[in-house]
């Protein structure tokens, strides 16, 4: 797993992840595409899906509006230690107090007002202030698992992070709409000059 570009950074880590859970059970893939849910499906052996995201050096453009386990390999001075980060998705969310500012109201979001539409939680060394599991390829699978069932089971998280996700769209909407008709104004101005 060595260094990338940036359009391609996780590109290995994906890999190798998929062929660490597919060694193990189930059938996992990488997804692609411009809007991605996640990084990775995996269809557990238990028919359980689950879509993770995952990270290369950094926490680095984190959403936790996503609501999705998180997998980063744990580097240290001398490169990938061969060990795993596993987060839950409620770690994702009580992670962005790593953001807080002296007011204790977390900061603004990575590229965004908003932490919770992609945040920078910090780097993956030894970072044992993340919380997760950290496991080798042989417990990732379950790790996963486990993480994924701590989010399933904790509603009141899920409800936030569906909730967050959903006024980003409203807001999204919002914004487009305001856009078409700044643009149709300043066309109409720009003909009369």
């Amino acid at each position: 797993m060595s260094g990338e570009g940036i359009t391609f950074a996780g590109k290995k880590t994906e890999d190798y992840i998929v062929g660490v859970l597919n060694e193990s059970q189930g059938k996992s893939q990488r997804l692609t595409g411009k809007a991605k849910v996640g990084d990775i499906k995996w269809q557990a052996s238990n028919s359980m899906t689950i879509v993770i995201e995952s990270k290369k050096k950094a926490y680095n453009q984190t959403r936790a509006h996503k609501y999705l386990v998180v997998v980063n390999p744990i580097y240290d001075g001398d490169g990938w230690t061969g060990k795993w980060r596993v987060l839950s998705p409620v770690q994702v969310i009580k992670n962005l107090r790593n953001t807080q500012s002296k007011n204790g109201d977390i900061k603004r979001g990575q590229h965004t007002p908003c932490a919770m539409t992609c945040a920078n939680l910090g780097s993956n060394s030894a970072n044992d202030s993340l919380g997760g599991v950290v496991v080798g390829d042989r417990e990732l699978p379950e790790a996963v698992i486990s993480a994924f069932l701590e989010g399933e089971e904790n509603t009141l998280m899920k409800q936030f992070a569906q909730e967050e996700a959903h006024r980003m769209e409203e807001y999204a909407r919002e914004t487009n709409r305001r856009w078409k008709e700044v643009m149709a104004i300043n066309e109409q101005s720009s003909k009369k000059c």
